[in-house]
Formats: structure tokens, C-alpha cells, sequence
């Protein structure tokens, strides 16, 4: 009896596998995805599965993104947006597009962390339409208003010797994003016998040593010894209800260099940290512009830190890049580059990468050498372009969006569940 048992939980076991494997010995699934639920105890999550299936994996060390990133909003082109949680849990997105022959600033809205939104609307028109509306930044202030800020220039860089005029503005909300006025003017300047490297661009907004602050890049035209090169810095009076340059200084006073698209805020440890594209390495390596770190301990005075990538060929452009600091202290830096495409002649087909800096490494003590090998966090089909990335925490995942072009237009967004 005992010998019968045996053998029938042998040939239990047998068919049991063979089952499992549709005959062939070989270990399958159903052809649909494999998915799971997304709570807080599972021990992986939808994305993990996926990528195990796939055989790829889109992140980097313990942060690893969902392979199929969420479509927030079609648009023309792949457009420079922002992505902001609101006080209500909301998420808010906007970019600047033509609508009906109109420069405008368009937006979206998602109540369920991401996963549907909005039908995008025109949140409201440029002042002057013989400008440009272009770049955004979005902040919420503690009384609710929502502050929208934008670049209005001439649309010509001059080429030659011209006039110039350039802005940063801002629209606010206090209907919760139903409607905008007219806020304030952060800086406006008109130039004269300038060309190249003018004007005013890319906000970011943020709070320094307790005040409303704007970052924002400007040309080497409007550079003056010693700020940062090519970035300066505001601050909002509520008294005056007006903005004024603030009060800091630089060690990096060459003007002969780039630090343009300024991506700033404080850190857990005190002191605060800004992302910049530079071409400092330009007459070294070639590379037109590639990210790097500034650090202040007081937000008055800034440092110079790192490069956070430097990539095999010097041809090789990286720039646009964000900056988040993750709740462990690591610094998480995308930025967009043509690094897989840049034998390619005349290719646009431009990817987002993601590094992360060494666990347990202060900000102010990063060295290049201190970054992970870069990651692709966002899929999409081959050839299409993907550009102007941002990134934002909410509730122990880490977001990183885009837009996206070729066919379409697209915003896309992903996530990553961050370690406890």
C-alpha cells in the first residue's frame, strides 16, 4: 500500500507539471498580461511582473518604472509641460500650445492619482499674442491660489545686432484652476544690439529661507558678475505685491559658461540643491550641454558640485535636466538626450535617461563618479521623440512624465514605487 501511494502521488505530480507547462516542458502563462493589485502589501508590484515577463527592466537599482506609461493629454507636438499635486490631491498639468490660431496655456486635471484625466482646456490666453507663451511652472500657494508662470518674448532670436524683449509672468487661480487673471510680472527686459544667447526663460518656481522665489534661466547678454552663469534669481514681496532680484552670490562667475533650466528646491538636510544644463565641457568634451548640480547652504551662497552624467561620446547632448530628491536623500536626475541616436544623421529621436546619486553621499560632496548608469524610465515605440521631462513625489512613488512626439503628440507619465 504504501509502494501504491507513491507511485500515485508520482504520477500526481507528473501530470500536475505537465499542465503547468501546456505538455511541452516549458513553463507558460496565460497571453494576457499578468497583473496584480496595487496595494501597499503586495511584495511586487504590476510594474516588476512586467518587466520580469518582458525581459527588460525600466529603472535603476531599487527604483524601477511601470512599463506602460498613462497618457495625460494629447497635444501638438512634444510640448514642455509641468505636473503639480494640488492641496486636494489633485493632480494638475500644463503646457503651452496654439489653440485655434492662439497662443494659449492649456490644462488638465486627474482626481485618482494619474490613472484618467481631464479633457485638456484653455486655461488662458497669452497677454500679448505678438509674443511667445511658452515654458511653465506651476506652485499652490498656502491660502490655495495657484500660480502659473510662463516666458512672453519677442519670437525671433535676433542673428544679428536687434531689439529684444523678454518676460517672466505669471497667471493665478483662486477658483481652483476654473479661471485665471493677470498675477504678476516677475522680470521683463528690452535689449538692444543683442543677439544669440538673450532674454529670459524657463521658471521654477519654489520657497527660499521662507519667500516665494523664481528661478529662471536669462542669456549671457543679461549676465552680470556674480551670479550663477545664465540663471538668476527673484523674490515675491506680498507687501509691494512685486518681485526684485535677490540678494546671492556665485563661485561660478565665468560668463563664458551655461547653466540654463534651473530645477531648484530645498533638501531634507538643510540647504538646497538646483539641476542645471551646461556647456561647461563644451571646449573639453565636445558635448554641447550636460546636467549638473549647484548646492547653497543658505540659498545666498552657490556652489559649484558635479557633473551628473557624463556620457561615452563627446557628441553627444543632454539637457533639460529635473531634479528630485527622494525621501532616502539620493538625488533622482532625468534629463533628455539623443545618445542612442546620435550616428543617426538628422534624427529628433531624442530619449529620457534617469540616474541616481549614491546613498549616503551629502549633495555638497557628489562627484560624477557618485551617479548610476542612466536608465530609460519611459517606453514608447521606436522613433518616438521624447522631450522636456519632470518629475514629482506623492504618496511613496516617484512620477516622471514627458511629452512625446511622432506620430502624435502625447504627455505621458509613469511611476516607480519608491523603498520604504
Amino acid at each position: 500500500m504504501k509502494y501504491r501511494s507513491a507511485a500515485f502521488l508520482l504520477f500526481l505530480a507528473i501530470f500536475l507539471t505537465s499542465c503547468a507547462t501546456g505538455g511541452d516542458g516549458v513553463v507558460t502563462t496565460a497571453d494576457t498580461d499578468v497583473t496584480t493589485s496595487d496595494s501597499e502589501t503586495d511584495t511586487e508590484t504590476t510594474a516588476a511582473v512586467t518587466e520580469k515577463k518582458e525581459g527588460q527592466v525600466f529603472g535603476v537599482e531599487d527604483i524601477v518604472f511601470e512599463s506602460r506609461p498613462v497618457t495625460v493629454a494629447s497635444c501638438a507636438g512634444a510640448v514642455y509641460a509641468r505636473i503639480y499635486v494640488l492641496q486636494d490631491g489633485r493632480f494638475f498639468c500644463a503646457w503651452p500650445q496654439i489653440d485655434s490660431g492662439k497662443r494659449a496655456m492649456k490644462g488638465c486635471f486627474s482626481s485618482d492619482e494619474g490613472k484618467t484625466w481631464t479633457t485638456p482646456k484653455v486655461l488662458f490666453y497669452g497677454e500679448d499674442q505678438t509674443k511667445t507663451l511658452a515654458n511653465v511652472d506651476i506652485i499652490q500657494l498656502d491660502d490655495g491660489e495657484i500660480l502659473v508662470a510662463y516666458r512672453s518674448n519677442d519670437p525671433d532670436i535676433p542673428k544679428t545686432p536687434s531689439d529684444f524683449y523678454s518676460s517672466i509672468r505669471i497667471q493665478s487661480s483662486k477658483d481652483g484652476g476654473e479661471t485665471f487673471q493677470p498675477h504678476s510680472l516677475v522680470r521683463e527686459l528690452q535689449e538692444h544690439n543683442v543677439k544669440s544667447s538673450v532674454g529670459l526663460w524657463e521658471p521654477c518656481f519654489g520657497y527660499l529661507n521662507g519667500r516665494l522665489t523664481c528661478f529662471y534661466a536669462i542669456g549671457m547678454s543679461v549676465y552680470e558678475n556674480p551670479k550663477i552663469a545664465s540663471t538668476d534669481i527673484s523674490v515675491w514681496d506680498s507687501e509691494t505685491r512685486t518681485w526684485s532680484i535677490a540678494d546671492y552670490e556665485s563661485n561660478d562667475g565665468k560668463n563664458t559658461r551655461k547653466n540654463g533650466m534651473p530645477i531648484w528646491n530645498s533638501l531634507s538636510s538643510g540647504g538646497y540643491y538646483c539641476s542645471v544644463e551646461t556647456n561647461r565641457y563644451k571646449n573639453d568634451r565636445g558635448n554641447v550641454l550636460l546636467p549638473y548640480l549647484l548646492y547653497s547652504p543658505d540659498g545666498i551662497s552657490w556652489v559649484d558640485v558635479s557633473c551628473a552624467y557624463f556620457p561615452e561620446s563627446h557628441k553627444v547632448y543632454c539637457g533639460a535636466p529635473y531634479c528630485v530628491e527622494l525621501p532616502d536623500g539620493r538625488l533622482a536626475i532625468c534629463f533628455q538626450t539623443d545618445e542612442d541616436t546620435i550616428d543617426t544623421p538628422f534624427s529628433e529621436d531624442y530619449t529620457i535617461k534617469l540616474v541616481l546619486s549614491k546613498k549616503g553621499v551629502a549633495v555638497k560632496d557628489l562627484h560624477s563618479t557618485d551617479f548610476t548608469e542612466a536608465c530609460s524610465p519611459l517606453k514608447t515605440t521606436p522613433g518616438c521623440t521624447q522631450s522636456w521631462p519632470g518629475m514629482f513625489i506623492h504618496n511613496r512613488y516617484l512620477y516622471i512624465y514627458c511629452g512625446t512626439k511622432t506620430p502624435n503628440g502625447k504627455i505621458i507619465m509613469t511611476k516607480a514605487k519608491l523603498p520604504q
